[in-house]
């Protein structure tokens, strides 16, 4: 037995004249130890490549690369069918490789840190994305408020409808559709409608001459609801739907730090945790 080959015995921790059952027995044992599912570790991925490539040749399920060289002389030249099934060989062990190596890369995306934000996100997204949904229909909060400034004649675009923002005496700006002068040089006085939860802002409420005058709120979390929810769900998906593929990894990736981030974002901009905690009495 070449001295090539007697490492293989090693690598697996059994003697050289060990039978098959025992280098059966021992790989299992390593491979417990070293399976990306149980360490998911760059060292004991390669340590398990390693192991496999042992088991697979001292079990004659593989070839070993160097006794397959002729050694007897005269009989050193390789015939034509000998090299094309060399390369078929080559080119089967080099796909089984990859295909090894893209086991442990999507088996390494559910273990670890990364996975336990992606759960701990979806978790979040849930509650935050069913309080969104449950803001349409409870009752809402208003406040009074006083227009301290504006800018009128403000466009989203050439053939949009113009939008404005108003400023008001606790220094908050808010974009209202549709404003006139009127909001601001007439009737300063205004009720600022906000969902019960989340207290995310509606509608400003001007009170004119008799009636409340309505103006829509813009480009708040409310007002793009059902993006937020969309974001906010993307975690869930993952979870959900594991599936080794190109666009799985780019959903998984988008769902770590665009869908993460923004349910960050969204807890801490405008006190939305606070508000949610306290069921909205806060």
């Amino acid at each position: 037995m070449s001295a090539h080959k007697a490492k293989y015995y090693k690598l697996l921790g059994v003697e050289i004249n060990a039978t098959q059952q025992e280098i059966r027995k021992a790989y299992r044992k390593l491979a417990m130890r070293y399976h990306p599912d149980k360490n998911p570790s760059k060292e004991a991925s390669l340590h398990f490549l390693k192991i496999t490539e042992a088991y697979e040749i001292l079990i004659g399920k593989r070839v070993d690369k160097r006794e397959k060289i002729v050694r007897q002389h005269g009989t050193t030249q390789k015939t034509k069918e000998d090299r094309i099934k060399e390369a078929q060989k080559r080119y089967q062990d080099q796909i089984r490789k990859e295909r090894l190596e893209n086991e442990f890369y999507f088996q390494s995306l559910f273990v670890g840190t990364k996975w336990k934000i992606i759960k701990i996100s979806s978790v979040i997204g849930i509650i935050f994305s069913l309080s969104i949904l449950c803001d349409y229909f409870l009752p809402r909060h208003f406040n009074d408020k006083t227009v301290v400034a504006y800018a009128k004649n403000i466009h989203e675009g050439g053939t949009a409808l113009p939008h404005s923002i108003i400023e008001l005496n606790d220094g908050k700006r808010y974009w209202v559709n549709k404003m006139n002068y009127s909001l601001y040089g007439e009737f300063p006085d205004v009720l600022i409608e906000k969902t019960w939860l989340l207290h995310e802002p509606v509608r400003v409420h001007s009170y004119q001459k008799i009636q409340y005058v309505p103006f829509n709120i813009k480009y708040t979390f409310y007002s793009n609801g059902y993006i937020a929810i969309f974001v906010f769900l993307i975690p869930l998906f993952v979870r959900l739907y594991r599936k080794r593929t190109v666009y799985y990894t780019f959903i998984y990736h988008f769902a770590l730090y665009i869908s993460t981030a923004s349910i960050a974002f969204f807890a801490i901009n405008n006190y939305h945790l606070i508000h949610l905690l306290s069921l909205g009495w806060i």
